[in-house]
């Protein structure tokens, strides 16, 4: 459900959504799951000020047929706070904006799971809507059991607390050839990470866009030192603006494992829309690539207005 008005205060933009999903799932090996997911939003999207909040719980069962959930069995908290200033005698300035994100997670108990609160002392969208930001993120988190985070890896249970900087250059999306450049410097759990980005954007005409991004991450802890890369390419097929279908593939080192989604987008009428996505999974072993994971899921929604 949503709401929006633009009379709040007067000419003021207001929304807010509500929703709230449920899934079933027939397992052999485990059996009859069923879990729900549901959430509310509350924005206020001007200028200079913007202000947004959401809050949402996701069920520990809950598996969604097409999509995915970031974490199951937690309630999360955000919320996003930014100011943005025009000057109007600059030919080369179009904006600048100050901002504070915040995302805290906890379980269904109401314990810390993480948490990650990011500040942005300035972001800067130059009349070329190119941009050029700065953010200080800092992150907590509370595993309560130690977890690989690579192979022979091993984070222990405990309290983490880090902080780290990075800084991002985005071209405007309007140019034949374009993309991102970043990199990202600081702590992580009881060491050090660093991270560098890339990822190009080639559109050579309206109906077709290329898209290919990489990352590379050196982590060094005092248990191990090692590096993780991330790659993936991404092609969007646009027949008409109610039409698109998309090719994902993408490389992670850690697991050795790639995956593929084709994903057809029609919008049917206006707010309504038909989804098609075939998911598969391959695994990296013994010199060839072998399919884990096949699946076909459909998705039809309708938008009521009243």
């Amino acid at each position: 459900y949503r709401f929006r008005t633009s009379e709040f205060l007067g000419d003021k933009f207001l929304q807010s959504d509500v929703f709230a999903l449920g899934t079933w799932n027939d397992d052999q090996e485990i059996g009859n799951q069923s879990d729900h997911a549901y959430g509310i939003s509350l924005s206020y999207p001007n200028e200079p000020l913007f202000l947004s909040f959401k809050y949402m719980e996701i069920g520990e069962d809950f598996e969604p047929a097409l999509g995915f959930v970031r974490r199951q069995g937690v309630r999360a908290y955000a919320s996003s706070t930014s100011y943005t200033v025009r000057p109007e005698d600059s030919n080369w300035l179009r904006e600048i904006r100050l901002g504070l994100d915040t995302e805290h997670f906890t379980h269904l108990d109401n314990q810390l799971d993480s948490a990650d609160y990011t500040f942005t002392p300035f972001e800067i969208e130059f009349t070329s809507a190119d941009e050029f930001s700065i953010d200080i993120q800092h992150s907590l988190d509370r595993p309560r059991e130690d977890f690989e985070i690579a192979d022979g890896v091993v984070i222990p249970a405990g309290r983490y607390a880090w902080t780290d900087i990075s800084a991002t250059f985005t071209t405007a999306s309007k140019r034949t050839i374009g993309g991102e450049l970043g990199v990202k410097l600081g702590d992580f759990y009881d060491g050090n990470h660093q991270r560098a980005f890339a990822r190009l954007d080639i559109l050579p005409n309206k109906h077709l866009s290329l898209i290919l991004d990489y990352a590379i991450n050196r982590i060094d802890l005092p248990s191990a030192q090692f590096d993780t890369h991330l790659a993936s390419a991404r092609m969007v097929w646009k027949f008409t603006p109610d039409l698109t279908w998309s090719h994902l593939i993408q490389y992670d080192s850690i697991s050795d494992s790639m995956g593929f989604q084709s994903l057809l987008r029609w919008e049917y009428r206006p707010g309504s829309e038909l989804f098609a996505v075939i998911n598969q999974s391959y695994l990296h072993e013994h010199r060839t690539w072998k399919t884990t994971d096949e699946e076909l899921a459909v998705k039809v929604g309708a938008n009521v207005r009243f």
